[in-house]
């Protein structure tokens, strides 16, 4: 695939109608490492949209962020809908997550591992 050209052209739907939250969403995922900013502008635009505040929340805690990333999952588990077919695994891992985090482990690869080993 050529991602560069898919960046490119969610740039420019970005630039022809900056309300577009989808492409700021799809940025984020094509940028997953780096995708703060675009994440954060997809709560902006739809704060009940709970994928955002999941995947900050991952890369906080992937960059060692504990308190960030604790609270961010928190609030991911606030606006997750419980009966929404495509956030029930990223619910429980963000639980999977919070618990270990809370409990001492701080080591993102044995956070990972661990969540691996429970499913």
């Amino acid at each position: 695939k050529d991602w560069g050209k898919y960046d490119g052209c969610l740039r420019e739907a970005i630039r022809l109608d900056p309300s577009l939250d989808k492409a700021w969403l799809r940025l984020g995922y094509l940028h997953i490492d780096k995708g703060e900013e675009y994440f954060a502008k997809v709560i902006e635009l739809r704060p009940e949209n709970p994928q955002p505040y999941y995947w900050i929340a991952y890369n906080d805690c992937r960059d060692g962020k504990i308190e960030k990333s604790i609270a961010r999952f928190k609030k991911y588990l606030e606006v997750a809908k419980t009966d929404h077919p495509e956030e029930s695994g990223r619910i429980l891992t963000a639980k999977h997550f919070i618990k270990q985090m809370e409990s001492g482990i701080t080591d993102y690869h044995q956070i990972v591992q661990n969540e691996v080993n429970e499913t």
